[in-house]
Formats: C-alpha cells, sequence, structure tokens
C-alpha cells in the first residue's frame, strides 16, 4: 500500500510539471515595461511614463504601478504597494497624486494578461518638491501698556505641518482696519512672539501673521486687537461759519484720523463776544455745528474741541467772525434768464467785485413758481422759502436750472456768497 501512494505523489507531480512547461506558462507573462520615466508635476504630484515591455507573450491587457515611501533611501512598509490598476493596455502614463511633499518616493511598473503578472521594470526614485508649512498658532495676542506709546505682544506656536522643512522667519503685518497700507514686522523662525510698538489709542487692528521656509509664505492667521480709548491729541479742523437772518451757523470736521484716540463723544463749542456785550456761550453738542443768534453790530470769537470718553483735546485756532463786515458783500447785477427747454433755464448775471465792497467765494440762485393772477404776475418778495442751488466758484457766472414745471412762470434772483 506504501508503495502505491509514493507511486501516485510522483505520477501527479509528474503531470502538473508536465502541464506547467508544455503550456510554457513561465515564458507567457510579459515582460518588464521599459524606459519608466518619473516627471515631478508639484509638490503633490508625479507623472509616469513608461514604453510596452519587449516581449507580449500574447494579449496585454493593461499594467499595474507599484509605490513605495523611502526614508533614507529605503522602504518605509516591507510590502510593496500597488497604487494604480491601469485596464487599458495603450496608455503608457499615469499621474499620481496625494504623494507627500518633500518625500522620496520609489516606483515600479508591471503588465499583465490572461496568464498573470509579467516581470517588474527597474525601480525608479523621486523626491517630491516642498511647500510651504501650514499656518502658525496663535496664543495670545496682549497690550504691554494702556498710555502712550502703545505696544503690543502677539504669541504663537510653530505650524503643526512642516514637511520637514525649518522655519525660516515668521512674518507679522498689522493695520488700523479703516486703513488700506500694512505695516510690517519679521522675527527669525526660532522665534515665537513679536512686539508691535507705537500703536494707535482707541483702534481696532488686524493682525496677520505667516511662517516661511525655502518654498515661501503659509497662508495668515489673523488676530484682532482693539487698543484702549485716549484723549484726542488733534482739535477739530476746516472751522467755518454761515450768516443768515442773524442766525450764525458754525461747523467743523473732526481731527485727523490718527489724533482722535477713539470714538468723539462729544465736542465743546465756545463763543465769545469781543465787544463786551453779552456773556461767553460754552456748550458741549453732538454734531459737527452749532447755531447762535447773534448781533450783527458785534465781534465774536469762536473755538471748539473734540472729546473723547477719556477727555478734551486741544481747541481749534480762534476763529474772529464779524457780522457786520460780511454782509459787506455786493449784490450781482444784470440778472438774466434764457429757456433751454419746456422745463429747464439758464440764468447768467454779472459780478464786477471791484465796484462792491467786498469779493464773493460764490453765488446761490434762487426762484420760485410764480402764479399769474388776472394777467399780472404775482411776485413773492420774501425769498427765504424759495428753491435755491449753489455753486462755490467765484468765477461763476451762469447756472442751468432743471426739472422746472412745464410752461409755468417762475421769478429769480441771484446772492453772492462768502466762505463763511
Amino acid at each position: 500500500m506504501k508503495r502505491r501512494k509514493d507511486f501516485m505523489q510522483i505520477l501527479i507531480f509528474y503531470i502538473l510539471t508536465l502541464v506547467v512547461f508544455s503550456n510554457g506558462y513561465v515564458q507567457k507573462v510579459p515582460s518588464a515595461p521599459r524606459d519608466l520615466e518619473l516627471i515631478a508635476v508639484n509638490a503633490s504630484a508625479v507623472k509616469l511614463t513608461w514604453e510596452k515591455p519587449e516581449q507580449a507573450n500574447g494579449e496585454l491587457l493593461g499594467y499595474y504601478v507599484y509605490k513605495e515611501k523611502l526614508l533614507n533611501g529605503e522602504p518605509v512598509l516591507d510590502k510593496l504597494r500597488k497604487e494604480i490598476v491601469i485596464a487599458d493596455p495603450n496608455k503608457l502614463h499615469t499621474l499620481i497624486t496625494n504623494l507627500e511633499p518633500n518625500t522620496e518616493y520609489a516606483f515600479r511598473v508591471n503588465a499583465f494578461n490572461m496568464y498573470g503578472d509579467g516581470e517588474h521594470s527597474s525601480s525608479r526614485k523621486i523626491m517630491t518638491g516642498g511647500i510651504p508649512p501650514s499656518e502658525p498658532r496663535p496664543q495670545s495676542v496682549s497690550l504691554l501698556n494702556e498710555d502712550p506709546p502703545l505696544r503690543a505682544r502677539i504669541e504663537w506656536l510653530p505650524p503643526e505641518i512642516t514637511y520637514d522643512q525649518p522655519i525660516n522667519k515668521y512674518v507679522v503685518w498689522y493695520r488700523p482696519v479703516d486703513k488700506i497700507e500694512f505695516e510690517r514686522a519679521e522675527v527669525p523662525g526660532t522665534q515665537h512672539f513679536v512686539e508691535l510698538n507705537n500703536l494707535a489709542m482707541g483702534r481696532e487692528y488686524e493682525i496677520r501673521l505667516a511662517a516661511a521656509n525655502d518654498e515661501g509664505l503659509s497662508i495668515n492667521s489673523t488676530e484682532r486687537l482693539i487698543t484702549p480709548v485716549g484723549v484726542p491729541e488733534g482739535e477739530p479742523l476746516n472751522v467755518r461759519y454761515d450768516i443768515v437772518g442773524g442766525q450764525l451757523n458754525v461747523q467743523w470736521d473732526p481731527p485727523e484720523m490718527e489724533k482722535r484716540n477713539g470714538n468723539i463723544t462729544y465736542y465743546r463749542a465756545v463763543l465769545t463776544p469781543l465787544d463786551g456785550e453779552g456773556k461767553k456761550i460754552d456748550r458741549n453738542v453732538s454734531d459737527r455745528s452749532i447755531t447762535y443768534r447773534v448781533n450783527a453790530k458785534n465781534r465774536y470769537s469762536f473755538k471748539v474741541t473734540a472729546a473723547t470718553m477719556k477727555g478734551e483735546g486741544p481747541s481749534s485756532d480762534p476763529l474772529n467772525i464779524n457780522p457786520y463786515l460780511e454782509a459787506l458783500v455786493g449784490p450781482p447785477t444784470n440778472v438774466r434768464v434764457q429757456a433751454t427747454s419746456n422745463s429747464s433755464a439758464v440764468i447768467q448775471w454779472d459780478f464786477d467785485e471791484t465796484q462792491t465792497a467786498g469779493s464773493a467765494d460764490g453765488f446761490v440762485v434762487k426762484y420760485i413758481h410764480e402764479p399769474v393772477l388776472n394777467g399780472r404776475s404775482g411776485g413773492v418778495d420774501n425769498t427765504d422759502h424759495w428753491r435755491a442751488q449753489t455753486v462755490m466758484d467765484p468765477a461763476a457766472r451762469h447756472l442751468e436750472i432743471t426739472r422746472l414745471t412745464v410752461h409755468k412762470p417762475y421769478a429769480f434772483c441771484v446772492l453772492a456768497i462768502k466762505q463763511s
């Protein structure tokens, strides 16, 4: 019985050997693909190209592409990883993506047919390119003092992802949110804080932080800082006034933005009579204007101060006001009107400042619809309620009025005005 069992084992081995070699199984898989080339596309992608095997040994069905991650030139994993299957024997290229930047890889390719996998090509190595790191991780933004000059300190942790490349430097950009231009500061890659100097008071700052390696800058981390309010350092600007019908209206603009040191909460306006008549008028107002009833025969001095919640800043230069002299500007002459359409007209006038008591800074054209009563025009002597258009040009000698009522009579008059 034992002799018969040995005989059967030998017979089975002989039959299997005969089948393998009679069919030429070993020789019928494809030979290795030729001329494998690697081309870096970017820091995380590589393009592979190759030529068909010299011996297909039948109909090719496609290719397998293998990838190995290397560390110090040696595979990180023991097992060769099949990265992609190409089921097209005529496609001799592929793109491998999602690779790690600044990392060495090895690739190889083999073809396959109905008999199985063919021989592998020789292995080709490539080092992927580097990319900038991930953004720094801000930890704190704090003021170092609350009195000018203000200083702030920003602290951060290094980027979470560096792709095994050193951080060369950190760059900080900062600006008040109402400005366009950023200021810039840089520190070495080993330093994880920066101090910002000479910050303005009462402002909201936008702070951007980036890390840089040899490949460039990371995306930005963004933080905000609101500095404490201070007393204004600048005075209100462009103080000017009008006098109409015994009413003195004074207007002004806020201090320069850089000198406000916070939101302006009120203005302190002071009007002082210069001729000994009347009392000084000292008021706080929230608007940028104030109106007084004045005596045309008296002279006045006016000044205004801006204030924040921390206190009042410097006053504007005194503005001397003389209502009587301001009235000494002569009227325009030779006023004439010409219709330019059924709803518009051009008003023209002459003005010779050498023949009047003073020069004009501009002109006001007033007009009103004048109804016809019993064949006679009914004029309106009081022009306070007339419509008006102003042209602040001392050389102006005409103005076109539009949107008039069609086919209706109008009355016009022209006044010379001072900038004050």
